[in-house]
C-alpha cells in the first residue's frame, strides 16, 4: 500500500504476517507472529476472528459488520480496478461508493 508518507507491505494469507513499513523518514519496520496480533487486537472492537464476530452478531441480534452494502461497494472498487487494467489504466465503471 502506498500512503501520503508510509509504503506498507503485507506478506502472507493469515495474521501472522509479516507486515513491513517504511517511512517518508527512512525508517523500516517489520511485525510478524504474535506482535502482530497483539497490535491488530489492540485496534479492534472485538475478536480478530470474523466468524466469531458474526456468531456473535447473531446472538446478540445486531446487524454484522462490514454488512453486505460494505462488501458489495468493496467489490465494486476492485472490479473497477481490474477493468482499468485490462483496458490499459483506464475506466469508465466508478462504483457507487467512490462517487459521493
Amino acid at each position: 500500500m502506498f500512503c501520503e508518507r508510509r509504503y506498507i507491505v503485507i506478506e502472507g494469507d493469515d495474521w501472522l504476517g509479516p507486515v513491513s513499513w517504511t517511512d517518508t523518514d527512512g525508517s523500516e519496520h517489520t511485525m510478524i507472529g504474535d506482535e502482530l496480533v497483539s497490535a491488530a487486537e489492540s485496534l479492534s472492537d472485538g475478536t480478530l476472528n470474523p466468524d466469531r464476530e458474526f456468531i456473535r452478531a447473531v446472538a446478540n441480534g445486531r446487524p454484522a459488520w462490514p454488512d453486505m452494502n460494505t462488501a458489495v461497494a468493496a467489490h465494486q472498487v476492485v472490479e473497477a480496478m481490474y477493468e482499468s487494467a485490462r483496458n490499459g489504466g483506464s475506466s469508465q465503471m466508478i462504483p457507487p461508493a467512490v462517487r459521493r
